[in-house]
Protein backbone atom coordinates (compact mmCIF):
# COMPACT_ATOMS: atom_id res chain seq x y z
CA UNK A 1 0.00 0.00 0.00
CA UNK A 2 1.16 3.63 -0.89
CA UNK A 3 0.75 6.29 1.52
CA UNK A 4 0.20 9.61 -0.38
CA UNK A 5 3.19 11.96 0.24
CA UNK A 6 1.85 15.09 1.82
CA UNK A 7 1.86 18.19 -0.78
CA UNK A 8 2.07 21.89 -0.12
CA UNK A 9 -0.83 24.34 -0.51
CA UNK A 10 -1.89 25.10 -4.28
CA UNK A 11 0.68 27.85 -5.36
CA UNK A 12 3.05 27.60 -2.07
CA UNK A 13 6.39 27.58 -3.09
CA UNK A 14 7.53 26.94 0.52
CA UNK A 15 8.85 24.53 2.44
CA UNK A 16 6.56 22.19 4.27
CA UNK A 17 6.73 22.20 8.36
CA UNK A 18 7.66 18.46 7.62
CA UNK A 19 10.41 19.47 5.24
CA UNK A 20 11.63 22.75 8.03
CA UNK A 21 12.08 19.71 10.36
CA UNK A 22 14.05 17.34 8.37
CA UNK A 23 16.44 19.78 6.79
CA UNK A 24 18.48 20.27 9.62
CA UNK A 25 18.67 16.85 10.49
CA UNK A 26 19.76 15.58 7.05
CA UNK A 27 22.33 18.51 7.31
CA UNK A 28 23.47 17.13 11.05
CA UNK A 29 23.32 13.73 9.79
CA UNK A 30 26.11 15.10 6.86
CA UNK A 31 27.91 16.64 9.89
CA UNK A 32 27.79 13.32 11.77
CA UNK A 33 30.04 11.05 9.83
CA UNK A 34 27.83 8.12 11.21
CA UNK A 35 25.90 5.96 9.14
CA UNK A 36 22.04 6.88 8.44
CA UNK A 37 21.04 2.96 10.95
CA UNK A 38 23.31 4.55 13.83
CA UNK A 39 22.27 8.24 12.78
CA UNK A 40 18.70 7.33 13.23
CA UNK A 41 18.85 4.78 16.51
CA UNK A 42 20.99 7.64 18.08
CA UNK A 43 18.14 10.28 17.54
CA UNK A 44 15.32 7.95 17.81
CA UNK A 45 14.15 8.68 13.94
CA UNK A 46 12.44 5.95 11.62
CA UNK A 47 15.30 4.81 9.62
CA UNK A 48 12.03 4.56 6.57
CA UNK A 49 11.59 8.60 7.03
CA UNK A 50 15.10 9.32 6.96
CA UNK A 51 15.39 7.69 3.67
CA UNK A 52 11.91 9.41 2.32
CA UNK A 53 13.53 13.08 3.20
CA UNK A 54 16.52 12.49 2.09
CA UNK A 55 14.78 11.53 -1.24
CA UNK A 56 11.85 13.76 -1.08
CA UNK A 57 13.68 17.40 -0.21
CA UNK A 58 15.83 17.68 -3.16
CA UNK A 59 13.16 16.29 -5.14
CA UNK A 60 10.70 19.36 -3.97
CA UNK A 61 13.76 21.71 -4.44
CA UNK A 62 13.95 20.88 -7.84
CA UNK A 63 10.60 21.28 -8.42
CA UNK A 64 10.27 24.53 -6.76
CA UNK A 65 13.08 25.68 -8.99
CA UNK A 66 11.33 24.41 -11.95
CA UNK A 67 8.54 26.46 -11.22
CA UNK A 68 10.83 29.67 -10.31
CA UNK A 69 12.37 29.83 -13.81
CA UNK A 70 8.66 29.13 -15.54
CA UNK A 71 8.77 25.53 -15.71
CA UNK A 72 5.54 24.71 -13.34
CA UNK A 73 3.12 23.34 -16.08
CA UNK A 74 4.76 23.02 -19.41
CA UNK A 75 7.35 20.26 -19.39
CA UNK A 76 9.65 20.78 -22.17
CA UNK A 77 9.14 17.92 -25.22
CA UNK A 78 12.52 16.37 -26.31
CA UNK A 79 12.58 14.80 -30.15
CA UNK A 80 14.26 11.95 -30.37
CA UNK A 81 16.55 10.65 -33.46
CA UNK A 82 14.69 7.27 -34.89
CA UNK A 83 15.28 5.15 -37.58
CA UNK A 84 12.40 3.94 -40.09
CA UNK A 85 12.41 0.55 -40.74
CA UNK A 86 9.31 -1.78 -43.00
CA UNK A 87 6.95 -2.35 -41.12
CA UNK A 88 4.73 -5.64 -41.21
CA UNK A 89 1.10 -5.51 -42.24
CA UNK A 90 0.10 -5.03 -38.85
CA UNK A 91 0.17 -1.42 -37.52
CA UNK A 92 3.74 -1.01 -35.11
CA UNK A 93 2.73 0.92 -32.04
CA UNK A 94 4.35 3.99 -31.25
CA UNK A 95 6.28 5.52 -27.70
CA UNK A 96 6.38 9.07 -26.88
CA UNK A 97 9.06 9.92 -23.73
CA UNK A 98 7.75 13.08 -21.63
CA UNK A 99 9.96 13.59 -18.70
CA UNK A 100 9.93 10.50 -16.78
CA UNK A 101 6.69 9.45 -18.20
CA UNK A 102 6.11 7.05 -21.61
CA UNK A 103 2.80 7.48 -23.58
CA UNK A 104 2.45 4.04 -25.42
CA UNK A 105 0.31 4.64 -28.32
CA UNK A 106 -1.00 1.02 -30.06
CA UNK A 107 -0.79 1.14 -33.91
CA UNK A 108 -4.22 1.91 -34.89
CA UNK A 109 -4.34 5.61 -33.27
CA UNK A 110 -6.52 8.36 -34.06
CA UNK A 111 -4.20 11.25 -35.07
CA UNK A 112 -6.59 13.53 -34.12
CA UNK A 113 -5.95 12.41 -31.12
CA UNK A 114 -2.74 12.15 -30.66
CA UNK A 115 -2.69 15.99 -32.11
CA UNK A 116 -4.71 16.86 -29.04
CA UNK A 117 -2.88 15.12 -26.34
CA UNK A 118 0.65 16.42 -27.99
CA UNK A 119 -0.76 19.50 -28.08
CA UNK A 120 -1.90 19.60 -24.30
CA UNK A 121 1.78 18.31 -23.23
CA UNK A 122 3.06 20.92 -24.58
CA UNK A 123 0.76 23.45 -23.12
CA UNK A 124 -0.86 24.91 -26.21
CA UNK A 125 -4.76 23.29 -25.69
Amino acid sequence: MTIPKPKPAAGSDAPTAAEKSWIPILADWKKSGLGPREFCRRRRLRESAFWHWKQEIPERERRRQDRRQGGSSTQALRILPVRVVQSPASRVPLEILVGDRTLRIPGDFDSGVLRKVLEVLEGHP
